[in-house]
């Protein structure tokens, strides 16, 4: 895309709270996470990374959804 900027960031520790804290050290426009759905029994007890961040973060979170397989 032309006048899209990307990086990929190695960083480790707590996903949230590592994705949250580089977006706004680099100043991001716009976060972009996939997501797999909803694992029903598993986010409700655990929540997802994606649904955390959106939740932690002033900066837009775009959510795309995996295609599924036999789609």
């Amino acid at each position: 895309m032309t006048g899209v900027q990307t990086c990929a960031l190695p960083i480790s520790g707590d996903p949230t709270t590592e994705i949250t804290a580089a977006a706004e050290r680099e100043g991001c426009d716009l976060i972009a996470m996939g997501t797999h759905g909803h694992r029903w029994a598993l986010d409700l007890l655990f929540g997802s990374v994606a649904e955390a961040v959106r939740h932690r973060t002033l900066v837009p979170v775009l959510m795309v959804r995996q295609q599924a397989a036999d789609a």
